[in-house]
């Protein structure tokens, strides 16, 4: 199956960045340019950013030019006493992130942290801590609540690909027709279970969330995520959206009275907020992530490579 360079480029921003990081460590850059005297303002900072290492020292791995001179100093320093996370490396992580070629997504997710933490003012020891534990965290095999979640494919499936997401994500919109691409060849090996994770910048999405699970409590969960999905734009710029999701359910043949009365059932609310808790309890801070039997997908970098993974787990077993 081929993909267009374009469609790559997006998937491989989607699995090692996704909604959420890149948003926290631009505002974090935005707060700490205005907690901070511009750069050029005295002696110091002349000299901090003349020997600063390069803004492009990472390419295009990580926006390393959002970190002012004396951050970028400090991360590399960091990065360079931190082993590189990713299998068959025993490079430190500055010198892993450096080599596109070896640098997996796991170690673009350390760098990424790594740079967070720096802009949040946090210490080498907590910064350290972090990033190790983000480390164990993917490498960890996690056992999720998997109850009362929108699924698909057979419940006896030898792979359980488990997602969490935010409907107003765009990186989850793309990753939606991905995972349906590949779920579509192995409806009886694989089984596909949504877990709910709206982020608090997208202020719609803990809606979304509550109103698609009350279509799933008509059996109409995927008609309404593919809507949600399809009109995401319109969404995320509404200061109502309830009018946009009544007329989804409407689309949908939901039953109004029961879809109005479930929007206000509180298990429903406590359901996205469980799921919620669940994924940050496993570290998760950005959306889409995905998780097959329970260990987290940080190596696919295409489509491609999200069905290698998914048929090493299959062993190779017939396509439906």
């Amino acid at each position: 199956m081929k993909v267009s360079a374009v469609w790559m480029i997006l998937l491989t921003v989607c699995l090692t960045t996704g909604c959420g990081k890149t948003e926290e460590a631009q505002a974090a850059s935005v707060s700490s340019a205005k907690a901070e005297p511009a750069a050029g303002s005295g002696a110091t900072e002349v000299a901090a950013a003349a020997d600063a290492p390069s803004a492009m020292r990472y390419g295009q791995s990580l926006p390393f030019a959002i970190l002012e001179g004396a951050e970028r100093k400090r991360f590399v320093a960091l990065a360079t006493a931190e082993l590189c996370p990713c299998d068959g490396q025993v490079s430190s992580l500055d010198d892993c992130l450096q080599k596109p070629e070896t640098a997996c997504s796991l170690a673009v997710e350390s760098g990424q942290a790594m740079m967070r933490a720096i802009k949040e003012k946090a210490s080498d020891a907590q910064i350290t801590d972090k990033v190790q534990q983000g480390v164990a965290n993917a490498r960890k095999v996690h056992t999720f609540s998997l109850e009362g979640r929108p699924s698909e494919g057979s419940a006896t499936a030898t792979a359980t690909l488990v997602e969490f997401f935010d409907f107003e994500c765009p990186h989850c919109k793309l990753m939606a027709e991905i995972v349906a691409k590949v779920a579509a060849t192995r409806k009886s090996e694989l089984r596909v279970v949504h877990k709910q994770f709206p982020l608090a910048s997208h202020r719609n999405a803990p809606r979304a969330s509550i109103a698609a699970l009350a279509a799933h409590k008509q059996g109409r969960y995927w008609e309404f995520h593919d809507a949600l999905f399809g009109h995401q734009s319109e969404i995320t710029m509404a200061e109502d959206p309830m009018p946009l999701f009544e007329k989804f359910a409407k689309e949908a043949g939901l039953n109004m009275t029961k879809f109005k009365a479930d929007l206000a059932d509180p298990a429903l609310a406590k359901m996205v907020a469980d799921d919620r808790a669940e994924g940050e309890q496993a570290g998760i801070e950005a959306t889409p992530t995905l998780y097959l039997n329970g260990v987290k997908l940080t190596d696919a970098h295409s489509e491609e490579d999200l069905i290698r993974i998914i048929e090493s787990k299959l062993g190779g077993a017939k396509k439906n």
